[in-house]
């Protein structure tokens, strides 16, 4: 069973991404994004209000407001990993630039990181960063809107990129620009595109970043890249090359879940090697389509959501690939009214004890956010 979470007060609810939680370690507190409206882009001036919910009793705190959000991936709103029961963050605008807010929401404190947050690492001292205009202009849904990308009509410049933020000093640097990026293993088929980069993970040690390089060869077509490279900018390697790779996590060291079409296998959720290229299936053929896959905390379990069908109907699942179990968590249905990037993806999200779920949703025209309690499913599979 699942149940919602987020308040009803006749606004929208949302979160956003699958890579981070909405909880804070204790799992005594829960974050999630408000607005008015759900079906449309949002504009330079629409605001989604930021809120934290007390857990158990449900007392909803409004915490800020922010102009940098997309439906996708919110504000990129989280706890950071250094002080995961006090200490949030979350992308904003300022005047002419978005910025990473890190608030302590016990005292009120706020430090203002003078670029925006993609992907946090792990010990919540650092996190890499993109260019929220330009993926605003290349990939709609994704970005963010109301700063122009002053590089709109370079395909691949050198001053744009991936960057390196430090919290503690609040210094960012670019680590490696489009130019270099194109420039590495280039094909043919990269020339006159314009390029762009996504879905940056820190692998679980910190010592690597993970992050697709897409361009589109034509109105139909785009090619993607599963990139690696060191926090310095060096070693840069390839772990994919394909017409269609899609969502991942990180498993462990040298091992990466990915819903791709590579090394022969058709489309599926493929097991990849960092290096050396080693590609091997989950489970061929176990699963129905692309979803948003996430590892539990313990490593054993897989969390994921599929597309709607032709019904509309989408869902939550767990998998545990030791024992080939899978379960259902949850089934919705998509409305009819958004799609595109207006469209409400599940996103499943981990608890940080790996013994409940949370995900987004539309029912009675509402976009809420739900919670499932799994411990259940996962105390019933031996490991």
């Amino acid at each position: 069973m699942f149940y919602p979470v987020s308040p009803d007060n006749g606004r929208h609810h949302f979160f956003g991404y699958y890579d981070v939680s909405p909880w804070n370690r204790k799992g005594d507190k829960f974050l999630c994004l408000e607005t008015s409206f759900m079906d449309r882009p949002p504009g330079p001036e629409d605001e989604a209000t930021l809120l934290l919910i007390e857990i158990p009793g449900k007392k909803v705190h409004v915490i800020d407001k922010t102009k940098a959000w997309n439906w996708q991936m919110g504000c990129r709103l989280q706890w950071l990993p250094s002080a995961p029961n006090s200490k949030i963050l979350y992308n904003a605008r300022q005047k002419d630039r978005f910025v990473t807010v890190i608030l302590d929401v016990e005292t009120g404190n706020k430090k203002i990181i003078t670029m925006p947050t993609y992907a946090v690492s792990r010990d919540g001292k650092k996190a890499v960063s993109l260019n929220f205009s330009r993926l605003n202009d290349t990939r709609p849904g994704y970005g963010y809107a109301g700063i122009p990308d002053a590089n709109a009509s370079n395909n691949m410049p050198d001053d744009d990129g991936l960057f390196l933020l430090d919290f503690e000093s609040g210094r960012s640097k670019m680590i490696l620009s489009y130019e270099q990026i194109v420039s590495f293993e280039h094909t043919d088929e990269m020339d006159g595109c314009k390029h762009r980069i996504n879905h940056l993970f820190w692998r679980p040690d910190n010592q690597r970043i993970l992050f697709l390089h897409r361009w589109r060869v034509d109105e139909r077509q785009v090619r993607t890249r599963m990139l690696t490279v060191n926090p310095e900018g060096t070693e840069l390697n390839c772990a994919g090359y394909s017409h269609y790779i899609s969502h991942y996590d990180w498993q462990h060291i040298d091992k990466i879940l990915v819903w791709a079409q590579l090394g022969g296998f058709p489309p599926d959720y493929l097991m990849v090697s960092e290096f050396g290229g080693r590609v091997e299936p989950l489970k061929q053929g176990r699963f129905s389509g692309d979803g948003h896959c996430s590892w539990s905390p313990d490593k054993k379990w897989v969390l994921a959501d599929t597309y709607p069908d032709e019904k509309l109907k989408y869902g939550v699942f767990l998998y545990h690939p030791s024992s080939d179990t899978m379960k259902t968590v949850a089934e919705l249905t998509s409305p009819k009214e958004i799609g595109g990037e207006t469209r409400c993806d599940l996103h499943p999200r981990w608890h940080p004890n790996g013994k409940a779920v949370s995900f987004d949703g539309v029912t009675s025209g509402k976009r809420r956010v739900f919670v499932a309690d799994v411990s259940e499913i996962i105390g019933g599979v031996a490991s």
